[in-house]
């Protein structure tokens, strides 16, 4: 249930969790855009489609939207994920996403997003282990479903709680972190296709999309500290557009992923930096 400690060994995990209490829950500044009300009618769905996408994942290049249909598959409990590939973590996740994660990453390349890296833990020079928070273009994540016949959309941050503080998470703006590509046993593997992690709310160090926190699903102090917004979630089954808009400049489209693989450090009884 864990993924990020298979991709981290048992040793560099617990030197995360050590370093956990030293992180608050959500460290992110506020948004300097401008402020997203808690809902509102839906705008036009992506009218210039790029091609090359299966049904379920739609790319306006124009408008620089990617659109991703989903369901929610969970309205109560703790959370790591709001939204997962099938079978993977819809134990933790709002949402699933019928696209693969490397759809959702070439979708985002072929609009113009640009990615960083997932969290990734490395040694220093003198030995020590730092943690590297994800980093990457932020993108918007907006909710769209039907309410009364009329479509609505809601800031994806509104689904989610802070069980400690009783508010919702900060703000609406993940990180294009980009998951990364990986030699698994001789076969080329796109991370987050074999984990699930599309848009984390925790680091498994294989999301496609993060929040730039040092909060991983190893840290012992987050433990249930996201849950379901249970009062705003509508029912297990609704179906949900997933609405993913890049921030800023856009780069040159692009749909080939060639995150390199990432190679955290990983000795044996070293100690973490302070």
């Amino acid at each position: 249930m864990r993924c990020f400690q298979a991709v981290l060994a048992a040793s560099v995990l617990g030197v995360v969790a050590a370093l956990a209490g030293v992180f608050s829950l959500d460290a992110q500044a506020q948004s300097s855009e401008p402020p997203i009300p808690e809902s509102a009618p839906a705008t036009q769905p992506a009218t210039q489609p790029a091609e090359g996408f299966p049904q379920g994942c739609r790319v306006d290049v124009e408008r620089g939207v990617v659109e991703l249909d989903a369901e929610v598959v969970l309205t109560e409990g703790w959370l790591e994920t709001l939204a997962c590939a099938p079978q993977t973590k819809e134990h933790e996740s709002i949402l699933r996403i019928g696209t693969t994660p490397s759809v959702v990453h070439r979708a985002l390349l072929a609009v113009g997003a640009t990615p960083g890296q997932p969290l990734r833990v490395v040694q220093r020079d003198d030995g020590m282990l730092d943690i590297e928070p994800p980093t990457g273009q932020r993108v918007r994540v907006e909710l769209i479903r039907l309410v009364d016949g009329v479509e609505v959309v809601t800031p994806a941050n509104q689904w989610v709680l802070n069980r400690l503080t009783d508010r919702p998470l900060a703000d609406p703006y993940w990180v294009f972190a980009g998951s990364e590509v990986r030699d698994v046993l001789g076969e080329t593997v796109y991370m987050a296709d074999r984990e699930g992690a599309t848009i984390s709310l925790v680091s498994f160090g294989s999301d496609v999309l993060a929040r730039p926190t040092r909060q991983t699903d190893a840290n012992a102090d987050h433990d249930q500290a996201w849950v379901v917004h249970t009062d705003r979630v509508p029912p297990a089954g609704t179906a949900v557009v997933v609405r993913l808009t890049p921030v800023g400049p856009r780069a040159a489209a692009t749909q080939t992923v060639t995150q390199p693989a990432t190679q955290p450090a990983e000795p044996v009884g070293a100690t973490p930096g302070p």
